[in-house]
Parts: C-alpha cells; structure tokens; sequence
C-alpha cells in the first residue's frame, strides 16, 4: 500500500513539475519576444500579440485550476483508502489477538492432568473385576451406576489393558 500511496504522490510532484516548467517556457518566451520586438509597433500587431498572450495566460490558468481539482480528488482518495486499510488492520490485530487467547486456552486444557479421583474409581473398578466381582456387585460396593462400570470394563477391554 506504500508504494501506491509514494507512487501517487510522485505522480503528483511530476504533474507539479510539468506544470512549473510549462510556465517558466512561456515567461522565457514571453521575455524573448518583448526583447526581440520591432522597433516600430504597428498597433494592431501589439493588439493581437497581447490578446494571444491573455489567451495562454487563461488556458494556463485553466490547466492549473483542472490540476488542482485533479490533486484534491486523489488526495481524498488516499484519504479513504488510508481510513479502510487502519480499519482492516485494526481488525486483523484484534484476530490476532483471539486467536492468540484461544491458543493460550487450548494449551491450558491440553496441560491440565486427567482428575486423579477418576482414575482411582477407575483403578478401583478394574481391581474388582480382576477379583472376581460382577458389575452389580461393584456398582454396590462403590456406590456407583452399572452403566458407568460398564462403560470402565469395556473401554479397559477395548485398550487392552
């Protein structure tokens, strides 16, 4: 986006330069041609040499007025797109930033230990089975549903425990 913005901005100072050096060839021919000037003036020669002169001076008064407005017109431009490039960049920070909490939070949970008295019930579970208890019976004893101690044996199965 800097590039463009200098890219813009030089294309201006050339339109400046351009323009700068236009007027100094005019001033430098107008002084040349009044250096230069006949002695004798026919009148309507002066006449028609200053009208001429008077319809530069406008075109160029017009070329720098088109100029000007041309300059205003991109440097609203730059203006807006300078607005929405710090707001997409505010919103990307802010992203960021989630994105950086969510991680945080993801390795907080990934480091926290498996509760120790769920795997003691667990232990507990399995060392009654070795017994020979059945899954009522160890339900009873721990005080805890069938289906759960289910659930123990056959996930322990299923590990191959």
């Amino acid at each position: 986006m800097q590039f463009i913005l200098e890219w813009l901005q030089g294309q201006a100072n050339l339109l400046t330069l351009f323009q700068i050096t236009l007027e100094l060839a005019l001033t430098v021919l107008v002084v040349t041609l009044l250096v230069r000037k006949p002695k004798v003036v026919n009148p309507s020669v002066g006449e028609e040499f200053t009208a001429s002169l008077d319809k530069i001076i406008q075109e160029a008064r017009e070329l720098g007025s088109d100029f000007e407005a041309n300059l205003t017109e991109r440097h609203k431009l730059i203006q807006q797109v300078t607005a929405e490039l710090d707001s997409r960049l505010t919103e990307a920070r802010a992203m960021c930033s989630q994105l950086a909490n969510l991680q945080e939070s993801a390795q907080q949970l990934m480091a926290r230990p498996e509760p120790v008295k769920r795997n003691a019930d667990h232990q507990e579970v399995l060392r009654l089975a070795r017994k020979g208890l059945k899954v009522e019976a160890i339900a009873r004893q721990l005080q805890k549903p069938v289906g759960e101690v289910e659930l123990i044996l056959k996930l322990n199965q299923l590990s191959g425990s």
